[in-house]
């Protein structure tokens, strides 16, 4: 936990027998709108010994999205969303 952007910069997960099974470390970090924001992540799972990212370019908060915009079926429809 990075207490001064209060952001989690690396989480790990643990099975019900307490082994770490999956890490997951923020590698780029920017202030968007001034809100830390990830734009970068990566996850390891330690089972498969795979790795995945995460890797957003661009991030807009508060673009002014109607509420009544966010029905369930739209939401369901990835070929609705904006």
């Amino acid at each position: 936990m990075d207490k001064e952007r209060d952001i989690v910069l690396k989480q790990d997960y643990f099975n019900s027998k307490n082994v770490k099974y999956k890490s997951l470390e923020a590698t780029e970090v920017r202030l968007i709108q001034d809100i830390w924001t990830i734009m970068h992540s990566r996850m390891h799972n330690f089972e498969i010994n795979k790795e995945s990212e995460m890797i957003f370019h661009t991030i807009k908060y508060n673009t002014g999205v109607d509420v009544d915009y966010l029905t369930q079926n739209i939401l369901k429809d990835r070929k609705s969303v904006v």
